[in-house]
Protein backbone atom coordinates (compact mmCIF):
# COMPACT_ATOMS: atom_id res chain seq x y z
CA UNK A 1 0.00 0.00 0.00
CA UNK A 2 3.18 2.13 0.71
CA UNK A 3 4.97 1.21 -1.74
CA UNK A 4 7.35 -0.61 -0.23
CA UNK A 5 8.58 -4.39 -1.73
CA UNK A 6 6.49 -7.10 -0.56
CA UNK A 7 5.56 -10.85 -1.38
CA UNK A 8 2.70 -10.25 -2.70
CA UNK A 9 3.38 -8.50 -5.83
CA UNK A 10 5.24 -11.47 -6.74
CA UNK A 11 2.86 -14.25 -5.74
CA UNK A 12 -0.29 -12.34 -7.74
CA UNK A 13 1.67 -13.09 -10.83
CA UNK A 14 1.75 -16.81 -9.37
CA UNK A 15 5.54 -16.48 -8.70
CA UNK A 16 6.45 -18.17 -5.83
CA UNK A 17 10.00 -18.61 -5.99
CA UNK A 18 11.17 -15.86 -3.41
CA UNK A 19 8.58 -17.30 -0.94
CA UNK A 20 9.81 -20.92 -1.23
CA UNK A 21 13.16 -19.63 -0.89
CA UNK A 22 12.94 -17.95 1.95
CA UNK A 23 11.16 -21.23 3.64
CA UNK A 24 14.24 -23.25 2.61
CA UNK A 25 16.41 -21.13 4.07
CA UNK A 26 14.99 -20.51 7.25
CA UNK A 27 14.55 -24.19 7.81
CA UNK A 28 17.90 -24.61 7.01
CA UNK A 29 19.06 -21.79 9.80
CA UNK A 30 16.30 -23.18 11.82
CA UNK A 31 18.43 -26.89 11.66
CA UNK A 32 21.23 -25.25 12.58
CA UNK A 33 19.97 -23.25 15.46
CA UNK A 34 18.01 -26.27 17.26
CA UNK A 35 21.64 -28.20 16.57
CA UNK A 36 23.61 -25.60 18.45
CA UNK A 37 20.32 -25.20 21.22
CA UNK A 38 21.08 -29.33 21.41
CA UNK A 39 24.43 -29.14 22.51
CA UNK A 40 24.92 -26.06 24.39
CA UNK A 41 24.74 -25.55 27.82
CA UNK A 42 21.92 -23.76 28.96
CA UNK A 43 19.53 -25.14 26.66
CA UNK A 44 15.74 -24.45 25.43
CA UNK A 45 13.54 -27.48 26.22
CA UNK A 46 10.69 -27.25 24.59
CA UNK A 47 7.23 -28.98 26.68
CA UNK A 48 4.36 -29.13 24.24
CA UNK A 49 0.99 -30.91 25.45
CA UNK A 50 0.37 -31.79 22.18
CA UNK A 51 2.53 -33.02 19.02
CA UNK A 52 5.31 -33.50 21.46
CA UNK A 53 7.01 -36.39 19.15
CA UNK A 54 9.25 -37.15 16.72
CA UNK A 55 12.36 -34.57 17.47
CA UNK A 56 14.60 -32.62 15.55
CA UNK A 57 17.39 -32.19 18.04
CA UNK A 58 15.19 -30.89 20.89
CA UNK A 59 12.38 -28.97 19.14
CA UNK A 60 9.39 -31.12 18.09
CA UNK A 61 8.72 -31.48 14.13
CA UNK A 62 5.78 -29.55 14.42
CA UNK A 63 7.53 -26.79 15.60
CA UNK A 64 9.79 -26.30 12.95
CA UNK A 65 6.46 -24.69 10.84
CA UNK A 66 6.71 -21.92 13.28
CA UNK A 67 9.77 -20.56 11.28
CA UNK A 68 7.67 -21.02 7.91
CA UNK A 69 5.49 -17.30 8.91
CA UNK A 70 8.69 -16.50 11.14
CA UNK A 71 10.49 -15.20 7.74
CA UNK A 72 7.78 -13.98 6.09
CA UNK A 73 8.05 -11.20 9.10
CA UNK A 74 11.27 -10.82 8.58
CA UNK A 75 10.97 -9.67 5.00
CA UNK A 76 8.12 -7.56 5.26
CA UNK A 77 10.10 -5.88 8.65
CA UNK A 78 12.81 -5.71 6.80
CA UNK A 79 11.07 -3.93 3.87
CA UNK A 80 9.45 -1.92 5.36
CA UNK A 81 12.14 -0.59 7.05
CA UNK A 82 13.98 -0.08 3.75
CA UNK A 83 11.68 1.62 2.50
CA UNK A 84 12.26 4.44 5.16
CA UNK A 85 15.28 4.83 3.32
CA UNK A 86 14.39 5.41 0.06
CA UNK A 87 14.42 1.53 -1.34
CA UNK A 88 10.99 1.68 -3.13
CA UNK A 89 9.10 -1.05 -5.24
CA UNK A 90 10.23 0.68 -8.55
CA UNK A 91 13.41 -0.95 -9.14
CA UNK A 92 12.12 -4.47 -7.74
CA UNK A 93 9.29 -4.45 -10.12
CA UNK A 94 11.37 -4.36 -13.43
CA UNK A 95 12.63 -7.80 -11.96
CA UNK A 96 10.15 -9.63 -11.58
CA UNK A 97 9.50 -12.28 -14.50
CA UNK A 98 7.13 -11.82 -17.56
Amino acid sequence: MIGNRSLASWTKVGYWRPVISLWLGVLLTAFFWEMWNYYSYPKWVYHVAWGNWLHIFEMPLLGYGGYLPFALELYALYHLVAGWFGNKNEEYVRLMPD
